[in-house]
């Protein structure tokens, strides 16, 4: 980022390190590699809020990809860079289930931005048919902030 143009970026989007801690076999490749723990993470990510408020433009966004072993550190971390203008909940369906303890079925996209108003363009917002429509709402309704997007292993 240090050598992007100032106010250049409409749009920061990350998928950092979850902060496991553990190592990880990649399936497309079969290679290994080690996730950081959570502290080696928020390292990676701070650049990002570093050089937010010069790359972006004035109504610029970062969309953070988090689980939960990060979210709540990174949304701590940001509040000396960014303004927390939301997050969506990306929930999907792949993956086992545990039978030790609830089996994590999101993650959460942290919308941040230095900016007051980062870009919001509502008549963009796909939309979904209602699952229960109500006489005179018949037509579909624009996504909320709970995604339902569901992968398969191989995707």
């Amino acid at each position: 980022m240090e050598t992007l143009e100032d106010g250049s970026v409409q749009l920061i989007v990350t998928d950092p390190p979850f902060g496991t801690g553990n190592t990880q076999k990649l399936l497309s490749s079969g290679k290994f590699y080690k996730d950081p723990d959570v502290n080696e993470a928020m390292s990676l990510i701070l650049p990002i809020f570093e050089h937010a408020n010069r790359v972006l433009t004035r109504t610029g966004l970062i969309a953070m990809l988090l689980d939960h072993r990060a979210v709540h550190e990174a949304a701590v971390l940001s509040r000396g860079y960014a303004r927390q203008h939301g997050e969506i909940i990306w929930k999907f369906n792949t993956g086992g289930v545990s039978k030790s303890w609830w089996s994590n079925k999101h993650n959460t996209i942290l919308l941040l931005s230095p900016r007051k108003k980062p870009a919001f363009n509502y008549d963009e917002v796909p939309t979904v048919e209602r699952l229960a429509p109500v006489k005179g709402y018949t037509h579909p309704k624009k996504v909320s902030s709970v995604w339902e997007i569901t992968m398969s292993t191989s995707d």
